[in-house]
């Protein structure tokens, strides 16, 4: 079975890294447009040494709409230890598969510094409409 640009399981993959020089702060992880506009999926690791706890935003480019906020344990996806699946009972709204409008941007905002040499990664998995 083959998949065509159109069908609804076509993957996007996005993702960031928070780190030293870009923390703490915000940065897009997907901005929807006409045809991609669902994030299904998000995955994190940390290399840090703390706890690291992501908010996340969505907007409009005018207006901010808090979604929620999930934390990355100490070392998650390294050192042996799995990465997290960051959904559960959080991002309500945006996550699972729901389309967000086009032009939106879902936007990770880690709260606290991430120490020198180590990395917040966060990748997001989705498709089309």
């Amino acid at each position: 079975m083959s998949v065509t640009l159109l069908d609804e399981r076509e993957p996007i993959l996005v993702g960031l890294n928070f780190d030293s020089t870009n923390s703490p702060g915000t940065l897009p992880l997907f901005v929807a447009d006409l045809l991609i506009r669902r994030i299904d999926n998000v995955v994190a690791i940390n290399t840090d040494a703390i706890d690291h706890v992501i908010e996340v935003d969505v907007t409009d480019g005018a207006t901010i709409f808090y979604e929620g906020s999930f934390t990355i344990p100490t070392l998650a996806g390294s050192a042996g230890n799995p990465a997290i699946d960051a959904n559960p009972g959080t991002m309500l709204g945006i996550m699972g598969g729901t389309n967000i409008p086009a032009g939106w941007t879902i936007e990770m905002k880690c709260l606290v510094a991430v120490g020198a040499g180590k990395i917040v990664s966060i990748t997001g998995y989705g498709g089309l409409l």
